[in-house]
């Protein structure tokens, strides 16, 4: 096997473990049988331990639960008969550009005509209209189409930055509101508590399954307010690029980039008339079709 390359399994056990942040959840595993030393998952059969900060981070605990977010986003991307969508990441309009109609995501694909091969989007629900109960009318769009109204949007933006920069202001306010750090300390508390409550109970073998049940419980709340934080940063961050694209731009763009949707735009939804473009930092534009 070549060393090079890495198997997604090996990645997702990676973007997944807590270690990579600074903290470490103790006890994941239990011996069960001491003369073999075999070790099984801990589903219950002990407590365990989640220490936060426990030794230095390898990368920020921000960017490590805003990864985790992405991670769900796509594990969760389902089209609207059910399906598990697939995440592509070769056109950087994938998953980028929505059907008014139907919620759907376009899809890049490919027509020949007699003067040569073109590449058009589609929604989906029209691509796969035999699994479809849906019976959608969105357009099919010309891929130069879809290309201009990404730099019509940007123009925009570009051309109208000073009536911008308020709604901006407003964005990073909104990023800067209070964090869950009290709501997270105080979950902390509690776990705390009820891990020496298990700990006292476990000595005289009482059983702690109630307790351990509301443990989980109070994590998944602790995580779901982590995961909220890191949010409000990765507003900032997207704001500040928008800034810096601004600040570096002396004139329009006049060529369409890739680089320009991954860096700036968030989705593409298509109506009958015209486009919403929805640019990371919460900014909206509608261009005309």
């Amino acid at each position: 096997m070549d060393s090079k390359h890495w198997l997604a399994t090996t990645l997702r056990k990676i973007l997944r473990n807590e270690k990579y942040m600074g903290d470490a959840l103790l006890q994941k595993t239990v011996t069960t049988d001491f003369l073999t030393k075999k070790r099984v998952a801990n589903k219950g059969l002990a407590p365990q331990y989640y220490v936060e900060d426990d030794h230095e981070a390898i990368i920020p605990k921000d960017l490590f639960l805003r990864v985790q977010e992405e991670m769900a986003r796509r594990a969760s991307l389902e089209t609207n008969v059910g399906r598990c969508r697939l995440f592509s990441s070769r056109y950087a309009l994938s998953n980028t550009v929505f059907c008014a109609h139907c919620g759907e995501v376009f899809q890049r694909t490919q027509w020949t005509h007699p003067n040569g091969k073109k590449f058009v989007w589609r929604c989906i629900s029209r691509l796969r209209k035999k699994r479809s109960a849906i019976d959608c009318p969105a357009r099919t769009l010309n891929e130069a189409e879809l290309h201009a109204v990404v730099l019509k949007a940007v123009n925009e933006v570009y051309a109208k930055q000073d009536n911008f920069i308020p709604q901006l202001k407003a964005n990073v306010e909104k990023a800067l509101m209070n964090s869950n750090s009290p709501e997270i300390e105080a979950i902390d508390e509690k776990i705390a508590v009820m891990e020496a409550e298990i700990i006292k109970r476990s000595k005289t073998r009482q059983n702690c399954d109630e307790l351990g049940d509301e443990i989980i419980k109070l994590r998944e709340e602790r995580y779901k307010l982590q995961l909220d934080d890191a949010n409000k940063e990765g507003l900032k961050e997207k704001i500040a690029e928008l800034h810096k694209f601004l600040d570096g731009q002396s004139a329009e763009v006049h060529e369409y980039d890739d680089s320009l949707v991954r860096r700036l735009i968030e989705t593409i939804t298509v109506y009958d008339d015209h486009f919403k473009v929805l640019f990371k930092s919460g900014i909206e534009v509608e261009v005309a079709a």
